[in-house]
């Protein structure tokens, strides 16, 4: 019997020591906070004072190149879902997550082996309108706590309404950032066990509005300022929640802080117009991230790596005690980078994003960015030289340009189109990371015989031609009238097109060449009788070297 209570005692010893080694974490989501209002992210000049995020950089790793999206749901979508906004529909704001994508925090429910505590409080906007017979509750997706803001933010800072758990409304009369702190420092002092907050600020979203005094230091005479003003504010209501918190529920717990887009034009003086919020340019998708705490053996670190909010997903995951392959859908894991350098190995980074009904998307190198949307244009910067993203390179790209300008646009379509080979995650239908390619043979590169890595088309070949007025019109979905071999699991999209050709054509008496200054083809050059389109860029290196693989077309 002693024996048996012995074991018994050890049993539930073991238990909670085990849980008493599970971090708590902490994530801060800052709302339109972009890497051009707070210090500490390549940005210089007329900046906000924030010392408790100073802190948070000084004790832990700032991630330097972090993308987002350009608008806040889509984001919060992508850390709640683990996926880009391809995958889970949510391209723009109100839009919502369905629950057929497994939320964040039901995973952790159901996988994590602790038993955590878990609560969203402040803005959600991942559930349409509240008014609407089609919106989604935080309690739909697996929230077991949530209080705060339904839509996109408040009317008024010192006048607005909550919504709760069971989805009561009550009107409070406090500012919304000091409101939500006590909130959040009156459930963490509640918790028994390890817990995970999403504390997610409306703040310092419009309108901007002067917060308490003694809680900012910046004179608030404008928007700019009334912007930066709130960022202080925001900084002083976190410390208010770390002085809250006793020194064991502290050192025991990770923070993470994140901005969900870039900052609104209204309130930027660093990117150029049309640069900012609501676009896919830098100052609209990078965002300041930073980590520290629990598990964070690098300290004052700056980590360069490609990194996107949806990484957060697997990070968080992982944390909690949850394993991954690398990651999880389209979240790369960065548990790897709190205790090493140069762990984030991602090539390729990517965000999307629909405006006006048009969806567009851009994919990134450390140096080169393709901008694309689905009517074909496109724009490419050299970010090393260029952050503003001042000067479109399309139309004057070298060698080496063109080679990279194809491998982001065709990464950008596997990524839309199915699972990256590429991306150090395990998804898909691969059985290790990055396995999809191994299922490829290789046959003499400079034979006639197709490279060993065939699928059955799905797409039939559509091509009409007729005449209308003075033209001839060609219209075609740019896919081949016979079989032909590609990567099994990325089948290639038709892509309609429209030409037009004159009838009757006359010469003009000016030559118009085909080629470049640097002796690349201009775009596409012709189309063949069963309309596909010649455009040597996609298939580079055409009569180049591929610098990638020394190999000649």
């Amino acid at each position: 019997m002693k024996l048996f209570k012995f074991i018994l005692l050890l049993f539930f010893t073991s238990i909670v020591y085990s849980q008493q080694q599970s971090p708590n974490i902490l994530l801060i989501i800052a709302d339109d906070l972009g890497v051009d209002a707070v210090s500490g992210f390549g940005v210089t000049g007329n900046l906000p004072n924030t010392p408790t995020l100073d802190s948070f950089r000084e004790k832990g790793i700032s991630y330097t190149n972090c993308w987002a999206t350009p608008q806040c749901s889509p984001t919060r979508a992508a850390i709640m879902s683990g996926k880009f906004g391809v995958k889970t529909g949510v391209l723009r704001p109100p839009l919502v997550l369905e629950a057929s994508h497994t939320s964040l925090f039901t995973k952790i429910e159901e996988q994590s082996p602790t038993n955590y505590s878990m609560a969203v409080i402040g803005k959600w906007h991942l559930g349409g309108s509240n008014t609407e017979d089609n919106f989604s509750h935080p309690k739909d997706i697996g929230i077991q706590h949530f209080e705060g803001v339904f839509s996109s933010g408040v009317d008024d800072y010192y006048d607005w309404t909550k919504l709760n758990t069971n989805g009561e409304e009550e009107q409070i009369t406090e500012y919304t950032t000091k409101y939500l702190t006590d909130r959040a420092i009156s459930w963490v002092e509640n918790q028994t066990k390890p817990w995970f907050l999403w504390l997610a600020h409306t703040s310092p979203h419009i309108p901007f509005q002067t917060p308490p005094e003694g809680t900012y230091s910046t004179n608030p005479v404008d928007d700019a300022t009334t912007y930066m003003a709130m960022i202080e504010n925001m900084d002083y209501e976190i410390n208010r929640l770390l002085e809250s918190m006793d020194e064991e529920t502290l050192a025991n717990t990770v923070i993470v802080f994140i901005g969900d887009n870039g900052t609104p034009g209204r309130a930027s003086t660093y990117f150029p117009r049309g640069h900012v919020k609501s676009s896919l340019y830098e100052g609209g998708i990078r965002v300041p991230m930073i980590i520290s705490g629990k598990s964070v053996e690098r300290s004052n670190t700056i980590e360069s790596g490609l990194t996107h909010a949806t990484d957060l997903h697997a990070t968080i995951l992982e944390l909690t005690g949850v394993q991954v392959s690398g990651g999880t859908d389209n979240s790369l894991s960065l548990k790897p980078s709190l205790t090493a350098e140069n762990s984030i190995k991602r090539e390729v980074n990517y965000s999307d994003y629909q405006s006006n009904r048009i969806n567009s998307w851009a994919t990134r190198t450390l140096k080169y960015k393709l901008i694309e949307d689905e009517n074909g244009n496109e724009e490419f910067y050299d970010l090393e030289n260029d952050f503003l993203e001042s000067t479109n390179l399309i139309g004057n790209l070298t060698s080496e340009q063109e080679t990279i300008k194809a491998m982001l646009k065709k990464e950008a379509q596997t990524i839309r189109n199915g699972w990256s080979c590429n991306d150090g995650i395990k998804n898909g239908t691969e059985s290790t990371i990055d396995d999809c390619n191994n299922t490829c043979g290789e046959t003499d590169v400079l034979g006639f015989d197709n490279i060993d890595c065939c699928g059955t088309p799905l797409n039939p070949s559509i091509y009409y031609e007729f005449v209308e007025g003075d033209k001839r019109v060609v219209y075609s979905n740019n896919y081949p009238n016979h079989n032909f071999c590609f990567v099994a699991d990325r089948t290639p999209e038709p892509y309609y097109r429209t030409y037009q050709f004159d009838l009757r054509p006359q010469l003009s008496g000016e030559v118009t060449s085909i080629v470049r200054e640097n002796g690349r083809p201009v775009n596409f050059f012709g189309i063949s009788l069963n309309g596909v389109y010649m455009m040597p860029a996609p298939a580079t290196p055409f009569i180049f070297e591929d610098k990638n693989t020394g190999r000649f077309n």
